[in-house]
Formats: C-alpha cells, structure tokens, sequence
C-alpha cells in the first residue's frame, strides 16, 4: 500500500513570542523518552550524539527513528554515515549520557565501546544497542530525523535511563 499526501492548505500562524516559544520547548519537555547514544564512523575516528527523542517505527521491518540536534558536534558524521549503532542507555550509565550532552570529542573512552571496522560503534554494556542502516534523513527544522532499518540487535536485561523535564531518571 502506498501512503498519498493529504492536499490541505497551509495553516498560517505568526511566529510565536519569544515566552510562548519557551512554554512550548518546557511543555514538550515533559515528554519522557529513553536516552540512547547514535554513533558512527566519521572521517577521523569514531563520533556520537546523545539522542533523547527516539522511537519505534515498525517491527516487521524492523525501523527506528531518532531525532539529532544540528548543533550537536557529531551531526555531519551521522547525517553522512550510511550505518549507525545506537546504544540504549541503562539507568547506571548516566556518565554517559553526561559525558555525550557535552558534546565533547572526549566523549569516547577506550574499553568502552566495541569498535570494529565492519560495524558502527556500539557502547559495550548498553541496555540495548542496535545496528541500523540510514533509511531516511529528512529535515525538520532544528533537528534531522534519521530512520534505520535496522540489521543486527543485542539486549540485556536491566531498567532503561530515561529523560524527562531535562533531567534523567531511572
């Protein structure tokens, strides 16, 4: 089945206040969402971004979507990578999480993660970390959207750190 456009005509409304702009970036705030870490190969070594707006898209085929800041050091990296691996933080790994809002290209510590040439990066010892290859990109405004289908997946039992009101819980 293939999905048509719905024809409307664009709803026109003046841009937001600035204090109306800062109640609706708080009101989505109180979205609770899991916290994963999307990283890939980039041209001088391995890069990553904390990812705090994700989500399944279908099972069958397995898909996700995660939302990746512009701003975000390892954006281009990602945006050109045709594989990524995202790491589902664990509620013990809020170091990590710390570590990657940062935006630091300190961000990654040996041991940590596997890194073989064949694979995007995955952080050992994460929740869930699974291997995608980028379906879409598409641009939305601060953010790119990224949709993975998604080849290889590896759990472990354990509670998942999440992100709610801009600050972790888990």
């Amino acid at each position: 089945m293939s999905v048509e456009a719905f024809p409307f005509a664009p709803f026109r409304r003046p841009a937001p206040d600035p204090a109306r702009r800062e109640a609706l970036r708080d009101s989505l705030a109180d979205l609770a969402s899991s916290v994963g870490v999307a990283a890939c190969w980039g041209p001088d070594g391995p890069r990553g971004v904390l990812v705090r707006s994700l989500m399944r898209v279908s099972a069958s085929p397995p898909r996700v979507l995660l939302s990746i800041d512009k701003a975000a050091a390892g954006h281009a990296a990602l945006l050109d990578a045709e594989a990524i691996g995202l790491s589902i933080l664990s509620d013990g790994q809020r170091d990590e999480a710390d570590r990657f809002d940062a935006a630091s290209s300190q961000a990654w510590l040996a041991g940590r993660w596997s890194e073989t040439a064949d694979q995007p990066p995955t952080l050992l010892g994460a929740l869930a970390a699974v291997i995608g290859r980028v379906r879409s990109r598409i641009d939305a405004g601060s953010h790119t959207l990224l949709i993975l289908d998604l080849s290889d997946a590896e759990r472990r039992a354990g509670a998942p750190l999440v992100c709610f009101d801009q600050t972790y819980a888990g």
